[in-house]
Order: C-alpha cells, then structure tokens, then sequence
C-alpha cells in the first residue's frame, strides 16, 4: 500500500513538472470575458467516462489529459460514475486541481434540486468548488422559465457563484437554439456549452445564429458533438478534420468524449493543426444533417402512436 502511494505522489509530481514545461506550447483561447485561458481542446465527460466500474481506465484516461496539458475536464452530475472517477484524482492530489478549469452540470430545475446536486458534486469530486457549473440541457423556453423564475434552479447557480462554490455560470443545450439565445439574451452566463460540427453548419440555427449572439455577448462558448454524436466518423469523416472543423470556428474550446487514451491522444493531436483545404473537401460529404443530429431530439421519420391514422 504504501509503494501505491509513494507511485502516485510521485506521478503527481511528474505531472506538475510536465504541465509546466507543456504550458508554453499548449493551445490555449480566451474563456469568452472570464479573464482565464483554457486549452482550446478539453476532455468530454462522456466516454469511459461515463460509465460505472471502470475507475482505472477512467483515471488513467484523466492522467494522460493532465499529462498533454488539458487544462478543461468537463462533467454532469449524471454522467454515470463520471464525478467519482474525478474524485480519484482531484481529492488524492488536490495540487493539481489548481492548474484546471473542472466543470460540472445540473439537470435539475428548482432552486432545492439543483443545490443538492451541487453538494453531491462537490463531495463526489472531492473538490471545495467547481471552476463552471452549468444549466444542463435546456430545451424549450417554458423549461427557461422554471429555470429562471422564482424558485428555480438559477437562484441556486447565483447564489454558488456569489459563495464562490462556482466561478463561472454556464448553460448548455444541443436540441433549441432559440431557447438557448433567449436564455442568453435573459441572463449575463460566462459559458454556452453547444453542439460545433458540419451538421451543425448545414442545419446553421446554431452555428449561425446562437453562436455570433454568445460570442457578441463575450460568452465563452464551448464545443460538444464535434463527431455529431457519434455519426459523422460512422460516415466517413475523419475525426481529425472534424476536430479541426469545430477549432476554425469562433470558440474558447472543443470537448470529445474519448473511449481510450489513444483516441484521446489522436484527438489531441489533431487539433495542434490548423483547419486545411484537405479537411475541407474530407468533410464535403452529401448527408442529411437532420439524420446526423439525432441528439437534438426524435429523428423526423419517427411516428407515435397517435400520428398513424387508424380510422381506415
């Protein structure tokens, strides 16, 4: 046991030495009007990460990050195990939390729900405070308005933040752009987690429309479904190029949910590089965006129950 703990110690220690000595090449952006620089590429809290039973691969998968000189984790409070395996490593070296922006979301929608969350969270975590915590997933502005009002889960990110259990607010959303730029619009967030990728930009709500109003605002907006959920690499888009694809556009940072340490260190790579005329014509593919965003909600060919006529 205590060869264990000697060997994290000083893999602890190596780690601060590497992620010194990275800091001055690592691609780092401005977190919209924060103040703070982050890597423009952070570490998705899907994955292995969101899964139970898995903590050694889930806490190596975070080491390597470290070690590469990720400085953003992103997490939910209901992603699986995803906020103990970050306690495996945030609460036996708490030193290197210093060193990133860790964020978590809350799907909850009242005051009471979401500080409950945020205290399971922190002590998963084992951290004193989150870096950002987030409005999780907000789909239609009647959710917004429960959100918002009195009672609802918005007082309790306030009131994190005004206790500096949060330094940043954020809001997430990958189905309604319209309830997101209202949201938006409403409240001054530090962070818009939204879906980046060429669906996105064929489809253009998002990208064209909520994007410029959050970077207008000084809104540091960060990337998710770079690989549109899983389907564009199934059709023949090269995950690189759609890395690159989400890092050309005007964001603070992409995340990928990443299977591996060896598909994070490809991600990574990928996005030391430059958004080329190559990756251009790789992702000028015929598809139907709507097919590839299935996360924003049921696909359009589905029918209920109660849309098939059965009076015939």
């Amino acid at each position: 046991m205590r060869a264990l703990c000697c060997t994290a110690s000083n893999r602890s220690s190596d780690v601060e030495a590497k992620m010194s000595a990275i800091a001055n090449h690592t691609i780092t952006r401005a977190l919209g009007r924060t103040g703070v620089e982050v890597s423009s590429f952070g570490l998705g809290g899907e994955g292995v990460l969101r899964t139970w039973a898995r903590e050694a691969e889930a806490v190596e998968l975070i080491w390597r990050a470290l070690e590469l000189g990720i400085t953003y984790f992103d997490c939910a409070h209901d992603y699986a195990g995803s906020e103990d395996y970050h306690g495996a490593v945030w609460g036996r070296h708490p030193r290197l939390r210093d060193n990133v922006l860790l964020g978590s979301k809350t799907a909850e929608r009242t005051k009471l729900g979401a500080r409950r969350d945020l205290e399971v969270t922190l002590r998963r975590m084992k951290v004193e405070h989150l870096d950002v915590w987030q409005v999780q997933d907000v789909r239609t502005p009647e959710e917004w308005d429960l959100i918002s009002g009195p009672g609802g889960a918005l007082e309790a990110v306030v009131q994190a933040h005004q206790a500096g259990l949060a330094r940043f607010i954020g809001i997430t959303g990958h189905t309604n752009p319209g309830a997101l730029e209202r949201a938006i619009n409403e409240f001054e967030f530090h962070t818009l987690l939204m879906p980046v990728n060429p669906a996105e930009a064929k489809l253009g709500d998002f990208m064209d429309g909520l994007l410029p109003a959050a970077v207008e605002r000084g809104i540091g907006v960060i990337g998710m479904k770079v690989m549109g959920g899983g389907m564009l690499p199934k059709m023949g888009l090269p995950a690189g190029s759609l890395v690159r694809f989400a890092l050309a556009q005007p964001i603070s940072a992409c995340i990928v949910d990443c299977e591996s340490v060896e598909e994070l260190e490809a991600n990574l790579a990928a996005a030391q590089l430059p958004f080329s005329t190559a990756d251009e014509e790789a992702l000028n593919v015929d598809y139907d965006p709507e097919e590839v965003a299935t996360y924003r909600g049921t696909a359009k060919d589905v029918k209920f129950i109660e849309d098939i006529d059965t009076s015939g």
